[in-house]
């Protein structure tokens, strides 16, 4: 029993330093692991540099109970585009898709997947890409990329009402976009609203 105990002691006095180094060498690790990356900011990846390309909407009027007037999406591009994604509100008290809501212009024939969601009063979100191999592009220029048609209500107010690009304010992410030919470059255009006036 008594050397038992003797042999547990010697154990446990010798073990005892080897312990309580690697108690001290754990307890810097992790301090200097706080030190070094509990306040350090999160890594981010850089936005996309401003842009010179620019989305516009056209300004249009028209009467009450007018159909099928025409509101152009004009893109200004430095640099060829393969995909466009858009989300435009409107006055839904004014303005409702016409029957044929939209039609695809000249400069964006070559993007085949060219449709949008109109089911929303007041909100239109569309998207025009190419997933051909090689894709079809925008080629650098100007004018428009998209033509919508609305019908103006009969109760619709006289005056003006704002036609707008418009983020999802419940996303971080912005919802009118560029991308190049390759996918893999997002470019944020400068967006310039409209308007609608009821004559």
């Amino acid at each position: 029993m008594t050397a038992d105990y003797n042999v547990s002691k010697l154990v446990n006095y010798s073990l005892r330093p080897i312990l309580l180094s690697a108690l001290a060498v754990l307890t810097l690790l992790f301090w200097s692991g706080c030190k070094k990356y509990s306040t350090a900011p999160i890594d981010q990846p850089p936005p996309p540099p401003a842009s010179s390309d620019t989305l516009r909407l056209s300004n249009a009027s028209g009467a009450r109970g007018a159909i099928g007037v025409l509101v152009q999406v004009n893109l200004h591009n430095v640099e060829t585009i393969g995909g466009v994604a858009l989300r435009i509100a409107y006055d839904s008290s004014v303005l409702q898709p016409s029957a044929t809501p939209y039609s695809q212009p000249p400069r964006a024939s070559s993007l085949e997947n060219y449709s949008g969601y109109f089911d929303v009063p007041g909100l239109i979100t569309f998207l025009m890409i190419s997933l051909n191999n090689p894709p079809g592009k925008i080629q650098i220029g100007d004018g428009p990329i998209l033509e919508l048609y609305f019908d103006v209500k009969l109760t619709a107010p006289s005056g003006t009402t704002s036609l707008i690009f418009a983020d999802d304010p419940g996303t971080p992410v912005q919802d009118n976009q560029l991308s190049d030919t390759t996918g893999t470059k997002l470019i944020l255009p400068q967006l310039v609203n409209g308007t609608f006036t009821v004559q």
